[in-house]
């Protein structure tokens, strides 16, 4: 998970997001559901909540129409270099309270290390979630498709 935030917006922590203007995804999207869950049981309250995909939370985050985005998303990614070589934007660590309150939500997520370094060339690690990569389909998903993913 990676949570990409405007400098200016002043967030460090999930719980900075209060009264923020905040991206989470699309209606429906897993991204969404889990975060909108964490947000519930956890009392954090965004100013406005967006439902951007990814090529809209770019332009909103450099047109200041959002202060953060939270998406699950691999690295490197074009669109995160492009913005955190603008020096007015920064991936923010979770704590480690944080990382607990995510895994109290679902198991799936383990802690991991993302190393900025590897990526985008900038001296820092980022404490965040993620899980392993998994398949989910409806009753049409042909084995062949379960057979590559295994």
């Amino acid at each position: 998970m990676t949570i990409l935030v405007n400098k200016n917006a002043k967030i460090n922590s999930l719980k900075d997001l209060k009264n923020k203007r905040v991206n989470i995804g699309y209606f429906g999207s897993g991204n969404r559901i889990l975060i909108e869950n964490y947000f519930k049981k956890f009392s954090i309250t965004p100013a406005k909540i967006f439902d951007f995909g990814a090529t809209q939370s770019f332009a909103a985050l450099k047109n200041n129409e959002i202060d953060a985005w939270i998406y699950f998303i691999g690295h490197p990614n074009a669109g995160y270099a492009d913005l955190l070589s603008d020096h007015n934007f920064k991936i923010i660590s979770l704590t480690n309270r944080e990382i607990e309150n995510f895994q109290s939500l679902t198991k799936i997520f383990q802690k991991t290390n993302l190393d900025l370094k590897k990526f985008y060339n900038i001296n820092k690690k980022i404490r965040t979630i993620s899980s392993e990569t998994f398949l989910a389909g409806g009753a049409g998903v042909e084995e062949k498709a379960i057979e590559i993913i295994k």
